[in-house]
């Protein structure tokens, strides 16, 4: 995921803010909060949002937030009063309000009544279908970003206090998935080992949320049917 603003570029995979191609040194939470509004432009963001994002399951102050958002237009080079990339509703929050060019593949840019994102072909939609399973149950996922967590608007949402509102995501492309912790209090792991940055998922691969475990499924959207015996059991030739 890579943004384009003015002389400015944040690149995602490298957790990195450009100007010129030189890096501008940021906070990793001045670094989280400046992607934030990038990723919900223009939204502007409540404070008690952006606390909740930034700072799952730790009160902070407002005078904590206030100090980030300064150290954020400081890289940008600008000031509260005449900002050119982030709007002050004043007593509410912050939103980002630059022009900006948005490089991510598989982006979702909105869905259609069958779940695929608008602008993306059909074929491109169906290269990999992914869900998580606890259980009985289980959570489809869509091409994009899908959230784990306690949180209502949770692409999986959790009934559990061992796992954060916005505990760990995984971003959907049309050829791999990727395991991302949110700064959770408790920890996202996988294969037994707690993560940090992106993993790439594998079918079968079981991702524990604090207390909770899921496995995750992929497959191949045109694969075909497998035939089964009475018993259930593959007749496929190995």
């Amino acid at each position: 995921m890579r943004f384009t603003f003015d002389d400015f570029a944040l690149d995602d995979d490298r957790r990195a803010l450009l100007k010129g191609g030189g890096a501008v040194h940021l906070s990793l939470k001045a670094y989280e909060l400046l992607k934030l509004l990038l990723v919900e432009r223009p939204r502007v963001l409540p404070k008690t949002e952006l606390h909740e994002r930034l700072w799952p399951d730790t009160f902070v102050s407002d005078s904590r937030l206030a100090s980030v958002m300064a150290e954020v237009r400081c890289a940008l080079g600008e000031r509260a009063r005449r900002s050119r990339f982030i709007r002050t509703a004043h007593g509410f929050g912050y939103g980002f309000v630059g022009a900006v060019a948005e490089d991510k593949p598989g982006r979702q840019v909105g869905a259609d009544t069958h779940g695929r994102a608008r602008g993306q072909s059909a074929a491109e939609a169906a290269l990999l279908e992914c869900w998580l399973s606890k259980g009985e149950e289980q959570f489809a996922l869509h091409v994009g970003e899908n959230v784990i967590g306690r949180g209502r608007q949770a692409t999986v949402s959790v009934d559990s206090l061992s796992v954060s509102r916005r505990h760990a995501r995984i971003v959907v492309t049309t050829n791999e998935a990727r395991l991302e912790d949110l700064n959770s209090r408790n920890g996202t792991r996988i294969r037994e080992r707690r993560i940090a940055g992106r993993i790439r998922l594998r079918d079968g691969d079981v991702v524990q949320t604090g207390s909770v475990a899921f496995v995750f499924h992929m497959v191949a959207a045109d694969a075909s049917t497998v035939p089964v015996d009475r018993d259930g059991a593959s007749t496929r030739r190995k």
